[in-house]
């Protein structure tokens, strides 16, 4: 059956308004796809006004991450016949997310966040044109084969300030487990509601479920009430740091969430790269081609790296947020003996700092009772007490942000930067410690003198607390090498091997037997630092670059042009053809570990000749 110059080949998927066929443009000679609008809705004025839209909006983007539209037609009538509507798309060799997720278990949150930085990419550049895709959900994404994410189906966007799709006062557009609350409500629309609908379609690849069940009117009341079950909860193995992403994405008010889908694709690639993965869409190209033998080749990665993180937490005094990460670790691979003691040694730290607390503070609280009884019955203001609502001033507590008790005046830990971390730590959902305060209040209380002196005797107290301060060394050396510490050999390092010890000066020699190869440095180490060693067992190697098709090459971070020569470390390193300005095709990550010649004919390879 021929559409114009397009031969239809193959039905390949029916949606709510159109059938989409596999075709052969005739005059370019490609394959594409074409989607046909029903003929029953082609005399429909909204529906047809509704089709044009998704043709409209999406022909003037142009990014890797949105599908290309090609060309658009029929809609007239030829003799008696009335030739549907039709849009002519890139044909996705693959499937939708949800047609993709279907058929595996839920991705680690690693994946699901690249997953995330890639839509965001997309939407970015769609919101920059002025377009809201207002139809956000796992349907409406396609992934190739090869693991590229593109964003379809803009039926229902809205372009710039026209909006005559919708033709009532009110009209409720979109899929109700994936709208946002204005959406759900009938209100206006921005970006924003985007990213809404970015959150519930990474909290249903995360956990396998939507945020919200049941019937149309209790998923849109769950969705204005915003009381969903976190993300962590569903699954220990997701993590905080995801979650609370997500609940930041989904979160009621406009003005909480993130503000652009930039800020929240750098929120999302915080958590590839924490997992100790380098590059985003590498790492969802790696799943897709093979989600099982992605997990077990990044399993081990985002534990040894997240075991790194939680160290280094919890020397920095932030024990529920390493904590957290350790449970992680635990949830991931059960049993895993280093992330257990982390748990227990914060966990025994925890319960003797509230011990502490309740020894120094509980015959004080027991007393500021008795008398605010006392003095409850008593007239007019007494401005020396304190009232937990209105004062500046802090009262010790254990704060949830710290590993120790927390003093105006602690002398070991800065109770200023605590607080900043506490509030940095729950930005994503906007809730607070609740940590109690002193200041004036009209009946009962505390005494000042008396807190005053509570607070020396808590300083004093903490004072006498041995801290334990290790050093944290952490080795990066490619490709691999067995460690040795002053002689002693230690555990094989490649990415983030970390090794605990105690201050002082340390000779580190990396070695390969089966090369005879070897790397070494002195290191010296001061109490609670955390310090990285970069290095190869391999020499350095020179790189000579011939393009075709390109200008120059980045090898890492080093601009090399074509036609020049440059010496770099031997290793793996992110490459990428640039032309006009402009990369040309998508990155590549290339083992280079011999002298060779960069080639882009027609991948980017590096032969011997």
């Amino acid at each position: 059956m021929m559409l114009g110059r397009y031969q239809l080949v193959s039905e390949l998927g029916e949606g709510g308004m159109a059938t989409v066929f596999g075709a052969r443009d005739t005059k370019l000679e490609r394959d594409v796809a074409v989607k046909v609008m029903f003929p029953h809705l082609a005399r429909r004025q909204e529906a047809a006004s509704r089709f044009k839209r998704e043709a409209r909006a999406a022909a003037g983007l142009d990014h890797e991450h949105i599908l290309r539209v090609f060309d658009v037609g029929g809609g007239q009538i030829e003799g008696d016949v009335l030739v549907p509507p039709y849009i002519v798309l890139e044909l996705i060799d693959g499937s939708s997310l949800d047609d993709f997720f279907q058929e595996h278990d839920p991705p680690l949150s690693e994946v699901v966040a690249a997953i995330g930085v890639a839509l965001c990419r997309g939407l970015d550049q769609a919101h920059a044109s002025g377009i809201v895709h207002r139809d956000i959900k796992p349907a409406n994404v396609m992934v190739t084969k090869k693991g590229r994410l593109v964003l379809a189906d803009f039926g229902v966007a809205r372009v710039g300030d026209d909006d005559s799709v919708v033709t009532r006062t009110g009209a409720v557009l979109g899929t109700p487990a994936y709208m946002s609350p204005e959406q759900a409500s009938g209100e206006e629309v921005d970006a924003r509601s985007d990213l809404y609908s970015l959150g519930a379609t990474l909290y249903r690849l995360a956990t396998g479920s939507v945020p919200y069940g049941g019937s149309s009117a209790q998923v849109i009341s769950g969705i204005l009430d915003g009381k969903k079950v976190p993300a962590e909860q569903r699954d220990a193995r997701i993590g905080r740091e995801l979650s609370r992403v997500i609940d930041r994405l989904m979160e009621t008010e406009l003005s909480d969430r993130y503000q652009s889908a930039q800020d929240a694709a750098e929120a999302l690639l915080e958590i590839v790269t924490g997992g100790g993965e380098e590059d985003s869409e590498a790492l969802l190209a790696s799943y897709v081609r093979d989600p099982g033998a992605q997990l077990e080749r990044s399993r081990d990665g985002i534990v040894s790296a997240n075991l790194v993180r939680a160290r280094i937490l919890s020397l920095q005094g932030r024990a529920p947020a390493a904590i957290a990460i350790a449970e992680r670790v635990l949830a991931l691979s059960p049993g895993n003996v280093q992330a257990q003691a982390l748990c227990d040694s914060l966990g025994q730290g925890r319960k003797a700092r509230r011990r502490l607390w309740l020894a120094i503070f509980g015959p004080m609280i027991a007393t500021a009772i008795v008398g605010a009884v006392f003095w409850g019955s008593r007239p007019g203001p007494i401005s020396t007490y304190a009232d937990a609502a209105h004062s500046d001033a802090w009262i010790p507590v254990a704060d949830a942000s710290s590993s120790v008790l927390q003093t105006p005046v602690a002398v070991q830990y800065d109770a200023g930067a605590r607080k900043a971390d506490a509030h940095s730590e729950d930005a994503a959902t906007g809730r607070s410690h609740g940590v109690p305060r002193v200041g004036p209040r009209k009946r009962g209380g505390v005494d000042a003198a008396v807190v005053a002196t509570s607070l020396a005797m808590a300083d004093a107290a903490l004072s006498e607390v041995p801290v334990a301060q290790p050093a944290m060394l952490i080795v990066n050396i490619l490709p691999w090498c067995d460690v040795w510490i002053d002689g002693a050999k230690r555990e094989r390092a490649s990415k983030n091997t970390t090794y605990q010890l105690a201050p002082g000066t340390y000779s580190v020699e990396c070695k390969q037997a089966s090369t005879n190869m070897s790397w070494a440095r002195k290191v010296t180490l001061s109490a609670g630092e955390v310090r990285t060693l970069l290095g190869s067992v391999l020499p350095p190697v020179t790189i000579a670059v011939r393009l075709s098709k390109g200008e120059s090459v980045t090898v890492g971070s080093r601009r090399i042009a074509d036609g020049e020569s440059a010496v770099i470390a031997a290793g793996r390193h992110r490459t990428q053809v640039w032309k006009s300005g402009k990369p040309r095709g998508n990155a590549k990550f290339m083992d280079i570990r011999t002298s060779c010649i960069l080639r882009d004919e027609p991948n980017l390879v590096c032969s011997s000749r």
